[in-house]
């Protein structure tokens, strides 16, 4: 029986329509101080709550989202399923996806009684309840996340779920201290980005800063701050230019389901490898330590698997290659990547 040595979490990957029918991205940088990931590059996202698990909200989800065709599809996937402290994981997890969002980047989406998308991300607008503004919400809901649920129960909104789409899985790997296993969402939001307020929407806390940018420019921008998640999960969304294809490929790779990606680490004599599923020489023991095969170059290892699914990083030149030919659960393998100089990586 494996033992649970890590935290479970959602992220949230908000993409917003910006020219010509592209998108932008939402990255946040994390603190210099944080003890995960520090000056990373991150989607937003954290640590479940409890909060986000209360029964309470079944009955608020069912009575707002009576005209709400995305929140049906949710519903439509979840029947007889178990629950996680009474409430369906495909809900709990994604109504933590939106908290940690609104706390980490001060954007709420939701939606109204008729089903309309809602983004709001003024900090001064009255949006009513005990605390009135966004601003004044995302402190307590901080500070509280039984406040998420206040927040809703007293406005006329209802947390935007349906509008979060299945995109992956990830578990962090075993030669890391703090190991999370997270659910990514993404959220291909119908607000422009010229609709919303966009300059230092972090919490100026953990987070020290916040990027608006295409996925071809977070990878160009900011590749030696992505750890592999952020670098792999953005390149991917390099094969859809445009909302529409990138919210249609969504929806319909949904409905494959997910697999988690768990890396494995192999060191080896000129540097390592990190392997993930499909990879012929992928470890899936989510707790088996990092192998060593000294003797063994980057290249020879290489050499001996027809499946790939490894990114490889010499240690003398810093440079990182992508090796790719196997797909999984409906998204597209990237073939070889010649990433470049990832420091954070070591």
């Amino acid at each position: 029986m494996v033992v649970k040595t890590w935290r479970e979490a959602a992220t949230l990957i908000l993409a917003v329509k910006s020219s010509a029918n592209a998108y932008k991205l939402l990255m946040l940088q994390r603190s210099a101080a944080s003890k995960f990931m520090p000056n990373a590059y991150v989607f937003p996202g954290g640590v479940k709550s409890e909060a986000d698990f209360e029964p309470a909200w079944h009955t608020l989800l069912k009575e707002r989202n009576q005209h709400n065709e995305k929140y049906d599809r949710i519903i439509n996937t979840i029947k007889d399923k178990p629950l996680q402290h009474g409430l369906a994981s495909e809900i709990g997890y994604r109504l933590c996806a939106l908290r940690e969002t609104f706390e980490e980047s001060g954007i709420l989406i939701a939606n109204d009684e008729s089903g309309k998308e809602i983004v709001i991300s003024n900090p001064n607008e009255h949006i009513g309840g005990v605390y009135s503004t966004l601003q004044e919400w995302r402190k307590n809901v901080y500070e509280n996340p039984d406040n998420f649920f206040k927040m809703f129960h007293s406005l006329k909104l209802s947390p935007g779920i349906g509008n979060l789409i299945e995109w992956s899985s990830w578990l962090t790997p075993s030669f890391d201290r703090y190991r999370f296993d997270t659910m990514f969402y993404l959220c291909c939001c119908e607000t422009s980005h010229d609709g919303l307020m966009t300059e230092d929407l972090h919490d100026k806390k953990e987070l020290t800063r916040t990027v608006w940018a295409s996925p071809k420019e977070i990878v160009n921008d900011h590749i030696g701050f992505l750890f592999p998640p952020q670098l792999l999960e953005t390149q991917r969304m390099e094969w859809y230019p445009t909302i529409e294809e990138l919210t249609t490929f969504a929806l319909e790779r949904e409905k494959e389901g997910l697999g988690m990606w768990c890396p494995h680490k192999t060191i080896l004599k000129d540097g390592f490898i990190v392997t993930y599923p499909g990879d012929d020489h992928h470890n899936y023991d989510e707790i088996a330590p990092s192998s060593e095969l000294k003797e063994t170059t980057i290249e020879e290892i290489r050499q001996q698997a027809t499946n790939l699914n490894r990114y490889e990083l010499n240690t003398k030149t810093k440079r990182v290659e992508i090796q790719q030919n196997t797909d999984w659960y409906g998204h597209k393998h990237l073939g070889h990547v010649n990433v470049g100089e990832m420091t954070m990586l070591n």
